[in-house]
């Protein structure tokens, strides 16, 4: 039920906007072919549910019954770590019955703190505290990266399994439709798993969270030039980044597209220079559900597939074969050198 199609490794960032574009529209055209009974709008016994993060909204667009209406609180465009709450979103907020959240941005701090003072009567779901939640970390920090853990397909399909389980709870009436609905895209998922690679590969990215969305193919990122949303590398990190990329002591470059964060810009020209391979991750902020995205990520991953990885990779042996075999030509050298004298 996803699209896959075939991304080029330097597709500018228009071309991604209008490859998940058709994407998404056609991914959505074909979920409503699907019969979903409902009333059509809500004011029937539908929900309305809140999400912090636009992207968000497009994976509840495909879960949740014709009547329910789904709201993103901050507008396309707009960064969830920077949004401050505005007097007409907490009219919202009051107004809704479920709130969902990736749980790490100061103003979803902000709405934890109004759930649980009482202020705010819906459900709240936030993503770190999903059943089953599996989290990565960070290389740079060492720390937990709670940045869109659920582009891993593992954990979109817990965290669609643990909304499902909300919505039937909060009507169940509806409960059918909502684990159909839940059903199908665990079959998109699994459909992507069943056609990932495991590439084995070390990379270095841009932002963490690009992350999630490769790990999951066998990439293990080493390091970010951002580390954290206000923590740049430093001028010493750089140098270590562009020598480790000259030397290519890793497989690939892994770049948020579109590319505007300085950050980004910086690690794809570096990439270029030195004739690294880069995999661009469509950012989270892009409206598209996640299943598309992963499925643009699984094309180019299905592209580097064939790719040797790089000198890090080399067996643990191959080192010893390397010495044995110095010493193996040394001894015949040292051999030829006593008969000659003979």
């Amino acid at each position: 039920m996803v699209l896959c199609t075939n991304y080029p490794m330097d597709m500018p960032g228009r071309g991604l906007r209008y490859l998940l574009l058709a994407s998404s529209l056609i991914f959505l055209i074909g979920l409503s072919l699907i019969p979903r009974p409902g009333l059509g709008s809500r004011g029937g016994g539908g929900l309305l549910i809140i999400t912090t993060f636009p992207s968000l909204a497009q994976d509840l667009e495909l879960l949740v019954c014709d009547d329910d209406e789904v709201i993103s609180l901050v507008p396309a465009g707009a960064d969830p770590h920077e949004y401050q709450l505005r007097p007409s979103d907490l009219e919202v907020l009051r107004e809704a019955d479920l709130i969902v959240s990736t749980g790490h941005t100061p103003m979803e701090v902000e709405i934890r703190d109004m759930v649980d003072r009482g202020e705010l009567g819906a459900t709240l779901v936030e993503v770190p505290g999903v059943p089953g939640m599996r989290f990565l970390v960070n290389p740079s920090t060492g720390q937990p990266n709670y940045h869109m853990p659920i582009y891993d397909p593992v954990n979109y399909e817990r965290f669609i399994a643990h909304l499902s389980t909300v919505l039937a709870h909060l009507r169940p009436e509806r409960r059918v439709e909502y684990e159909e609905n839940a059903r199908r895209l665990r079959d998109c998922v699994e459909g992507l798993l069943g056609r990932a690679p495991k590439l084995d590969f070390t990379a270095v990215a841009d932002l963490p969270v690009v992350q999630y969305a490769v790990s999951w193919l066998g990439i293990e990122i080493t390091s970010f030039v951002l580390k954290e949303p206000g923590a740049p590398a430093t001028p010493g990190d750089l140098m270590e980044l562009e020598e480790a990329l000259a030397n290519h002591e890793v497989d690939l470059v892994i770049v948020c597209q579109p590319t505007v964060a300085s950050a980004s810009k910086e690690l794809e020209a570096l990439a270029k220079e030195h004739g690294l391979p880069i995999l661009y991750v469509p950012s989270p902020m892009e409206p598209s559900p996640i299943l598309d995205k992963l499925s643009v990520i699984l094309d180019q991953a299905l592209g580097l597939a064939g790719r040797t990885p790089g000198p890090g990779h080399r067996a643990p042996w191959g080192g010893i074969l390397i010495l044995l075999s110095s010493i193996l030509v040394a001894s015949v050298l040292a051999a030829v050198e006593v008969y000659g004298k003979d």
